[in-house]
């Protein structure tokens, strides 16, 4: 979703006229409604970003895979919120 996109959805809901608190505030919960209801796209790690991880918690021939789930998690939590 890009700033076209929003733009467009705050248009079908009507926020661009508000003519009333009331009506501004309902055009508000039917924009929210529109962005909560558009499919968002999953982004992956890219190869690098995966292998920088990897390294980040490989120490020699060992690797702290448990600090590698939590780290995972966060990066795909910030790339996908």
């Amino acid at each position: 979703m890009n700033r076209d996109d929003i733009i467009k959805m705050a248009q079908e809901a009507g926020i661009d006229e508000p003519e009333s608190d009331w009506m501004y505030w309902a055009a508000m919960e039917r924009f929210a409604a529109l962005v909560a209801a558009t499919p968002r796209q999953w982004v992956e790690l890219t190869d690098d970003e995966a292998r920088a991880l990897v390294n980040r918690v490989t120490f020699g021939d060992r690797t702290n895979w448990q600090a590698l789930v939590y780290m995972v998690d966060a990066k795909l939590k910030e790339k996908n919120t």
